[in-house]
């Protein structure tokens, strides 16, 4: 049975839409079953579903998007780049939503782009509940911010929590913005199932430092791109088909509003082109754009808006350079097209479009904002003598094809994907344990041989789980990896029997799920489930034998109990749990500390080699004669 993943997005359309469409398709060539659940669909991708059927909902799903700025018409003089409040009634539930996935039953949900009234904070929190576990791609600032997509320069809301939003230019301090942080803060701090993917390094990094999202997980997995369709074009060939016959250098510039909206960089990038020398010898094309204020002695085409594949190959590979002077890009499609087509890429050195360019190697990337490096950047690449400008070229196209390859990228994110469900679709039921909202406490057990191995002590911590209150273990569960059971509780507790455990991800997601990890275990050298337990910040109780001394301090990271005494390990079990978050959290912390500051690879590692050196040299007996 094939992994299902419901992809989630506003729109199959836009950049962010063609972005999930890609990786949409680039999943299914890669056998998963991937569902692409949108709310605006302009495309005929397979396995694209539209949410509205009925006239009725196709009414609703056309006033949702008014239903959401509704908010905005307290704030006439706001800057006029997207901003989208999110309140509980701005627009309603969308409960249609909720009855569709619930019937498409995905073993994951990917969520892009969901602005425009799609899902609010509230749905958010509801599609938590369903127990499936969710990844967020952050295609712009706006999930961990007050409103915005693009953090205005001096603005510190994000960190701390947002009001007076300079984009609104509000008269109060508590506006639209402080709301919809509060909103969201509210919803996100309840959602214990979602992961965020960061597109760049850059943005994974601004929503670690977020107030909304920094104590989500998060990882860095770029956006796909088929580098059999966007691929070099003969540079003739294609200006030919475009009409473009006379000799100039050209030059490409395109984004959605590319001249109107002014994080796009338009007015940098006339500022640059206006200094150039030779202004005649030049030609630049813009796409995204019908019109715009033209630079002077430069002849300009703007081609509108773009929708298919095959047009921006041409226009790519038409042009000799192509120049990205936006502001922030959480990772730079445009950039990662132009560079697959063999087409050079000029940027400023900011945000996501560091992941992409590396300076003078497959493009040029400028100081931040400064014009004059910009048109530096554009004369450096147009004045390339013909050997060195083909190796440029080379390199762009190398460059892609080797980290954002459609097939590659789609199994790095089946394997995340993978993780998420706790090592694939048949430890789902350790998912739901770690992804659900938790509202009982769970206690974990792993041995090789589980029960049949007397010494392993798994007769001790049946003992002692009886004898814990019968309140306490109505809320609580235990998982039990290293053998496999039919039995659905032990001592009274319900019990999740995982089997064998090969992988270290799931073995880490294992030990994450538990408040407390017990090791009942009569005999031990230097335990490796205490030490990896402990790493992932998970308390551990045990008996005071062998080597466990060794890593475990009476209640500083753990509970050592007597040796041999059920009583005493069930007293243990009970203090961990009884803990205020706060004494927790300090447990916690001592686990995770006492491990890294004594066990972590890299200092074991350089004993040994210290040790190994000894040896070498003739060892302890020579070092005691000299």
């Amino acid at each position: 049975m094939s992994l299902r993943v419901l992809h989630l997005s506003t729109s199959d359309d836009g950049g962010a839409g063609r972005a999930c469409v890609r990786l949409h398709t680039a999943l299914l060539k890669n056998g998963v079953d991937s569902i692409l659940l949108v709310q605006n669909k302009k495309g005929d991708c397979i396995q694209t579903i539209r949410l509205a059927k009925s006239k009725f909902q196709k009414i609703i799903e056309k006033l949702r998007p008014a239903l959401s700025t509704l908010p905005l018409m307290l704030y006439p003089k706001r800057h006029k780049d997207i901003f989208s409040p999110n309140l509980a009634l701005f627009p309603p539930r969308n409960r249609l939503l909720l009855k569709t996935i619930a019937r498409l039953k995905p073993d994951i949900i990917h969520l892009h782009w969901i602005e425009s009234g799609f899902i609010n904070a509230s749905d958010l929190l509801a599609l938590s509940k369903l127990g499936i576990p969710m990844l967020w791609s952050l295609h712009d600032a706006n999930p961990y911010t007050g409103g915005c997509h693009i953090v205005a320069a001096a603005c510190v809301g994000v960190s701390v929590g947002c009001k007076n939003c300079p984009l609104l230019h509000a008269k109060i301090p508590y506006d639209i913005s402080f709301f919809t942080f509060k909103h969201k803060q509210n919803a996100y701090k309840q959602i214990h199932n979602l992961t965020i993917n960061g597109l760049s390094r850059w943005i994974a990094n601004c929503a670690k430092q977020s107030a909304l999202l920094g104590d989500k997980p998060i990882i860095n997995l770029p956006n796909p791109i088929d580098t059999e369709i966007y691929a070099p074009f003969s540079k003739p060939l294609a200006r030919e088909l475009l009409r473009l016959h006379k000799p100039k250098k050209l030059i490409a510039f395109g984004a959605i509003g590319a001249t109107s909206v002014p994080r796009k960089g338009y007015e940098e990038l006339r500022a640059a082109l206006d200094s150039m020398p030779d202004k005649h010898s030049l030609l630049l094309l813009i796409f995204g754009a019908s019109e715009g204020e033209q630079i002077a002695g430069i002849q300009t085409h703007f081609l509108g808006f773009l929708h298919d594949d095959m047009s921006l190959r041409l226009v790519y590979s038409a042009c000799d350079v192509m120049v990205v002077p936006s502001h922030a890009e959480s990772f730079g499609q445009t950039a990662s097209e132009s560079l697959a087509c063999g087409t050079p890429v000029v940027a400023f050195d900011t945000t996501g479009l560091k992941d992409i360019i590396t300076h003078k190697h497959n493009g040029y990337l400028a100081k931040a904002f400064d014009t004059n490096d910009l048109r530096e950047g554009i004369e450096w690449v147009l004045g390339l003598d013909s050997q060195k400008y083909a190796t440029l070229a080379q390199n762009a196209r190398a460059s892609v094809v080797d980290k954002f390859e459609s097939s590659k990228v789609a199994r790095d994110y089946t394997k995340a994907y993978e993780r998420l469900l706790g090592g694939g679709a048949a430890h789902a039921r350790l998912a739901k344990l770690l992804f659900a909202t938790h509202s009982y406490y769970v206690i974990g057990f792993g041995a090789i041989g589980g029960d049949a191995i007397e010494r392993k002590g798994f007769s001790q911590l049946t003992q002692a789980l009886s004898m814990l209150p019968s309140s306490l273990k109505a809320q609580t569960k235990i998982i039990v990896f290293g053998k496999s059971a039919k039995q659905q509780e032990i001592a009274g507790i319900e019990a999740h029997f995982l089997g064998m455990l090969y992988d270290d991800a799931t073995l880490n997601l294992a030990y994450n799920a538990c408040n407390a990890f017990i090791t009942p275990s009569l005999a031990e050298n230097l335990s490796n489930a205490i030490m990896e337990s402990l790493s992932c910040g998970t308390p551990v109780v045990a008996f005071d034998i062998g080597g466990n001394g060794d890593m475990l301090t009476h209640k500083y990271n753990g509970y050592l109990a007597k040796p041999n005494d059920s009583a005493d390990l069930a007293r243990g079990i009970e203090w961990v749990l009884g803990l205020d978050s706060d004494s927790y959290a300090t447990l916690a912390r001592n686990a995770r500390a006492s491990v890294t500051q004594r066990f972590a690879h890299h200092l074991i590692a350089e004993q040994y080699i210290q040790s190994y050196k000894l040896l070498i040299g003739g060892g302890l007996e020579r070092k005691k004669n000299l």
